[in-house]
């Protein structure tokens, strides 16, 4: 190494708090006598470790961490693995960069907890989710790009100020929950829901929160389950309890049975925590935790803290009971009690005294390495959560008891990723509100006896096309293959012609009641038409998407229309296409939000109903994560 290089690298572990000044005098003394390395000096005096040497190493070579990105800074580090501030260099856009050495790894369990979270996130499209963009491995490195974020963790956040205003928590808790029900439809459930893993940010433009109330955004799905079934697939290692003690659900340590029930608990603690400042078991150990919260059972729940609302500290003994039955049921019900909650606060205030009139800010400094380095890089030194790495580093039960202890008073190895608000913004625009809300059509508006629903899955979804290969049952007319789409994802392109999809599970069944679901961008295209072929192959209904609009068509009668952002001429913007076979009518969803009903009576059943994807215009459309989710039954 260059004396010029040396003296950087020694420079950016003193900057880093790698090295104190004391032991970098240290270091200088035994190297004028011995002239060894100054970082083999530092590894036997155990001044550093070999992470940190790694993270050194990438200052002094920031364009050769993961192809195509540089880094620029670092955000964070636990115990498996690293976080870091980057620019996608093609694209010139910032993201943060989730690594774990292959090396460290202490098992297999690891290395597929890391890969499920990059699925599980890469699936999710939703404004209050952090996005995942890319995933991989270079160079003996595993690693997971996000998206870019401008804020702070929530359990940071606790540590500087103790605790947030109540209606602050409330709001915090709505947008969770539209999240949770959004994740729970495509059937995942989180499993590890806490401070920790909420980022609060600055509300992006035109978001519909009071002043000072921060937007969240959900992270860390390292632990998620597809399903609403006990026995659909989940890493463990065995004999270990996977989630955090002071948020998890009973029947999450008693038998690692996790569903939306317990997200909901977990979330109810949560809020506990965010309003009070502090959590409802005590215990300095995780067993400690553990052992309180089953003895207890449901005692903590009264008396009601002195600051907090009745209607509220109803709700959390509603979402927090100690039996699963006893919960609250579902997200819908869930949602329209926080509404009524939040009802209650007419304004905005800060510690229940002041308004406070500003936007949410609170963001903690990024190392940037072009400080000490020299080479040109700028931006603003603000980070937001991206999952704890600590949680990943599974060994023992011993080991995985340590990694899942998280107690609020103390410090904890959070892992952060950093971004602007235009990020948070587009996304939000893109994507809608995700409200669940009927709409008022002659069709529909008299017909409450097709509102019945079902909503809760049954294991992993079918993959019609899974980013590299398509279900090669299906027909096709015109011209369809996997390619490369604008921003790195793997698309299906379809030009001039139609693509068929047969509603069926792997052995070729029929399915009763399920969802289809498809991302889609216009691209090149003029229209993009979703066709529902009935069982004798007639068309039952279409929805009819343009760059500007997408309307739901019934025997050529429109019946609703759903008005689209227009975005860039190249791409339209992200949109997301679902339509539900239930018992008695198919509900079809536009980025999540309902376009329309239509019943089932008048139309042909049995056989084996198929969805036609059909593009007209002479470029291409572009299609992504086409899935089918089976319903349980009634």
């Amino acid at each position: 190494m260059s004396t010029n290089k040396a003296q950087n690298t020694i420079q950016a572990a003193v900057e880093l708090g790698f090295l104190t000044p004391a032991q970098l005098e240290n270091i200088e003394k035994e190297q004028a006598k011995s002239r060894a390395p100054w970082t083999n000096i530092a590894i036997q005096r155990g001044f550093l470790n070999r992470q940190q040497l790694d993270i050194l190493d990438v200052f002094a070579c920031p364009l050769d961490v993961v192809p195509g990105y540089r880094i620029d800074g670092l955000i964070g580090q636990g115990g498996a693995g690293v976080v870091y501030k980057a620019t996608q260099v093609r694209l010139d856009r910032p993201v943060a960069i989730k690594t774990v050495k292959q090396a460290s790894l202490r098992n297999e369990t690891t290395s597929k907890r890391f890969e499920r979270e990059a699925q599980i996130v890469g699936q999710l499209r939703h404004p209050n989710i952090v996005s995942a963009f890319d995933f991989g491995v270079h160079a003996g490195q595993l690693y997971l790009v996000m998206e870019y974020i401008d804020g702070i963790d929530a359990g940071e956040y606790l540590d500087r100020n103790g605790k947030l205003p109540e209606d602050h928590a409330w709001h915090i808790g709505l947008q969770m929950a539209h999240a949770l029900d959004y994740s729970n439809q495509n059937g995942i459930t989180h499993r590890d829901i806490k401070p920790a893993n909420l980022v609060l940010t600055a509300p992006p433009i035109g978001t519909n929160l009071p002043p000072s109330v921060p937007f969240v955004k959900i992270a860390d799905f390292g632990l998620a389950r597809f399903g609403e079934n006990h026995a659909s697939p989940a890493i463990t290692v065995e004999g270990s309890i996977s989630g955090t003690p002071y948020y998890m659900p009973p029947e999450q340590i008693t038998s690692s049975q996790a569903d939306h029930l317990s997200d909901i608990y977990a979330m109810g603690i949560t809020l506990w925590h965010l309003i009070t400042g502090q959590v409802p078991f005590s215990g300095d150990a995780p067993m400690a935790v553990m052992t309180s919260k089953l003895k207890i059972g449901d005692e903590w729940l009264d008396p009601p803290p002195v600051n907090m609302s009745p209607a509220g500290f109803e709700l959390l003994k509603k979402m927090s009971r100690h039996r699963r039955e006893d919960r609250i049921s579902s997200y819908r019900q869930l949602i329209s009690e926080i509404e009524a909650v939040v009802s209650n606060f007419q304004t905005c205030q800060v510690d229940g005294t002041e308004e406070n009139h500003q936007q949410f800010s609170a963001s903690p400094s990024v190392t940037f390495f072009d400080s000490l380095s020299g080479y040109d890089a700028t931006g603003d030194a603000n980070t937001a959560f991206l999952g704890d790495l600590d949680v990943m580093n599974q060994g023992s039960a011993d080991d995985q008891a340590a990694a899942v202890s998280n107690a609020p008073a103390t410090k904890r190895w959070t892992i952060w990723a950093v971004g602007a608000a235009v990020v948070v913004a587009g996304v939000w625009a893109l994507l809608g509100h995700f409200l669940d809300q009927e709409p008022t059509t002659a069709k529909t508006a008299n017909r409450p006896e097709i509102r019945t629903r079902l909503d809760s899955f049954a294991g992993p979804p079918i993959f019609l096309f899974n980013g590299t290969e398509v279900d090669p049952r299906q027909k096709f007319s015109g011209l369809w293959e996997p390619a490369q789409g604008g921003e790195g994802e793997r698309v299906l392109a379809g030009k001039n012609g139609t693509r068929d999809f047969a509603c069926v599970d792997e052995n070729d069944t029929p399915l009763k009641w399920f969802r289809f679901s498809c991302g889609f961008r216009h691209h090149e295209s003029n229209r993009i038409d979703f066709r529902w072929l009935d069982t004798n192959q007639n068309e039952a209904f279409r929805a009819v998407i343009t760059p500007d609009e997408s309307k739901l068509v019934v025997h050529e009668s429109e019946i609703a229309k759903l008005e689209l952002e227009k975005f860039s001429e190249d791409s339209f913007g992200y949109h997301l296409f679902q339509i539900e076979s239930q018992p008695d009518h198919w509900r079809v969803m536009v980025n999540s939000q309902l376009l329309g009903l239509v019943d089932k009576s008048a139309l042909a059943d049995g056989g084996v109903p198929v969805i036609q994807l059909q593009v007209e215009g002479s470029g291409s459309g572009h299609f992504e994560q086409i899935r089918l989710f089976r319903f349980t039954d009634e």
